[in-house]
């Protein structure tokens, strides 16, 4: 589970992260020296809260200590781990991978799919110790999420004793790191090239006692191999604690000839050399980042086995059933094609017609409407000739205005009352009388439609 830094890579941001907050560097590479700036520790408690805030708080520190890269290497808290050493005995290459997670499922205190496990190898005088190393994939997603809302791109996962100096040792002399700066202390013991042993210790910083007694207690429990093999005992930490613990630890070191020396070191150092080792391209220490599945990887596990199969059929018969409609469709539209090219000089010649028809139409009005105006004062005019017409004027086709002359004007009246009564005459208006017997008179009326259209 090994991630190579890309070689054009010219920066990268550490990231510690412990119970006191997250500690932060940036590695630059200039001219083949790296040049590394650090910046103040957030109080960041990544299990309080919505991840997006917690991410937005961390973007918004970096700003403010102007370190703006996005990639970076982070050293995950200690006390996130877990830890189970197994000698590996003499298996066929097949059954090794079953026989180290049935060593995990009965040394984790969880379920085997809750965790995300590495495996840190060592060769230690021609034996094979397999150390896995586990962390639960719900702390790591939230990790990721947080990360994701600050605009960072991880490309490690790690802890932070690895990136001490000759924390990993690749000979058959081990070296056990205690990092007193950390909250809460951890150790480590490294040995051929890996890591056999790995925890948070229990015991605060303010009891010295404790936390030598918990070094002890780990060191007990490894191999009598790696205990045999142990070269140095290394406390990194302030001076002021790191001296105050020597002496609970040095009549024991001794009584084991393990060397113990004390080195100073902060949280920003940590920082800062997780950034400038995994931008030199030195990934000696474990990386805990999960792959990230490609789309067609995603989708084939969505879909695997009998689910896949059935995806599969559903989508051939999707395919061929739109393959059949669209070709009937083809095939529909070139039948009518065809059709239409064979009707389609009848249908201009058609047009023509019917546009000739349009054109002429207005000169050839087959209603006959001024013949069945007369028609209409024709009906209510008296046939004995009491009533009768000189002239009458059509307007519009419909406005009409009749003048005649009446020797009854009682007669003129009730024709005029039957044409009033017609539906097809409407604003009927006597415009004048005048004489008496024969009297001559003018009206008006509109014909509202086309009499017996």
């Amino acid at each position: 589970m090994k991630l190579r830094l890309s070689t054009r890579s010219t920066s990268l941001l550490g990231l510690v992260f412990d119970q006191a907050g997250v500690h932060v560097a940036q590695a630059t590479l200039h001219a083949s020296q790296i040049e590394v700036r650090s910046g103040t520790v957030l109080n960041l408690d990544l299990h309080s809260g919505e991840t997006t805030p917690l991410g937005q708080q961390l973007a918004a520190h970096l700003k403010a200590c102007q370190l703006e890269e996005k990639s970076c290497i982070v050293a995950l808290p200690t006390d996130w781990f877990m830890a189970v050493a197994t000698p590996l005995p003499d298996l066929p290459t097949a059954d090794v991978d079953s026989f180290l997670q049935l060593e995990a499922e009965s040394g984790f205190p969880c379920e085997h799919d809750e965790v995300y496990i590495v495996r840190s190898p060592q060769s230690i005088g021609g034996r094979t110790v397999i150390t896995q190393l586990a962390v639960r994939i719900a702390d790591l997603s939230r990790l990721s999420e947080i990360l994701d809302a600050a605009g960072l791109k991880p490309v490690r996962y790690t802890f932070s004793p690895s990136v001490l100096p000759d924390a990993l040792p690749s000979g058959d002399s081990g070296a056990a790191s205690l990092l007193l700066s950390e909250t809460p202390p951890s150790f480590q013991i490294g040995i051929g090239g890996g890591v056999a042993a790995l925890r948070a210790l229990p015991a605060s910083i303010d009891d010295l006692q404790a936390i030598a007694r918990e070094v002890r207690i780990t060191i007990e429990e490894t191999s009598s191999f790696t205990k045999e093999t142990l070269g140095h005992l290394r406390i990194f930490g302030d001076s002021i604690s790191s001296q105050a613990l020597l002496p609970f630890l040095a009549p024991w070191a001794s009584r084991a000839a393990i060397p113990t020396e004390v080195r100073e070191w902060t949280p920003a150092q940590s920082a800062s050399s997780l950034a400038a080792q995994g931008l030199q391209n030195l990934p000696r220490f474990p990386n805990f980042l999960p792959p990230r599945p490609t789309r067609w990887q995603q989708w084939t596990q969505r879909y695997s086995g009998r689910r896949l199969r059935s995806v599969l059929a559903l989508g051939i018969v999707a395919l061929l059933g739109g393959v059949s409609a669209f070709g009937w469709r083809e095939y529909e539209s070139w039948t009518l094609r065809e059709d239409w090219a064979a009707m389609k000089p009848q249908v201009d010649e058609l047009d023509g017609v019917q546009a000739r028809i349009r054109e002429f139409r207005p000169w050839h009005d087959t209603s006959f409407r001024t013949l069945n105006v007369l028609r209409v004062i024709t009906e209510v005019f008296p046939e004995s000739g009491t009533v009768t017409a000189k002239s009458f004027e059509v307007r519009n086709q419909t406005a009409v205005t009749v003048t005649g002359i009446t020797r009854d004007n009682s007669a003129l009246l009730s024709s005029l009352e039957k044409l009033r009564q017609r539906p097809d005459v409407t604003n009927l208006k006597v415009e004048q009388i005048r004489g008496k017997s024969p009297a001559q008179f003018t009206f008006t009326f509109n014909v509202a439609r086309t009499p017996g259209s």
